[in-house]
């Protein structure tokens, strides 16, 4: 089962290296059926792009290395079970949990991000405990 805080590395790299892994962080849960899961990904933080609703500085969870900020453009919700998948066939690697305080300002930026989607604001309201 994916709850919330569990951490997934997925291949979501530039162009020129897309094989290279961000840290994803399941935000919520909703138990369908099918159940689903919503997710959003922690990315460097460069001089290209950048949502700065919530940034870290690196140390607040073991992949996260350098300054970074959660990417909220890119929120998505996806069944479960392919995760799950992608998860056993090797594709995706599960990491460590994160901690109820990144977990807590993942979320919370949902609400004050202006580039978070209303149905991702709308899946939170309304995922399972």
């Amino acid at each position: 089962m994916l709850s919330p805080g569990t951490t997934i590395l997925i291949p979501s790299g530039p162009a020129h290296d897309p094989y290279r892994k961000h840290l994803h962080v399941v935000v919520a849960r909703n138990e369908g059926p099918p159940v689903q899961i919503l997710m959003v990904s922690i990315c460097s933080l460069t001089a290209a792009y950048q949502d700065l609703t919530t940034i870290f500085n690196g140390g607040e969870h073991p992949f996260v290395r350098h300054r970074s900020y959660v990417r909220y453009s890119d929120a998505g919700v996806y069944f479960e079970a392919e995760i799950q998948r992608k998860i056993d066939d090797g594709y995706f690697e599960l990491h460590d949990n994160c901690s109820d305080e990144l977990l807590t300002a993942v979320v919370g930026g949902f609400e004050f991000s202006r580039f978070a989607k209303p149905y991702t604001k709308n899946f939170i309201e309304d995922a399972d405990a």
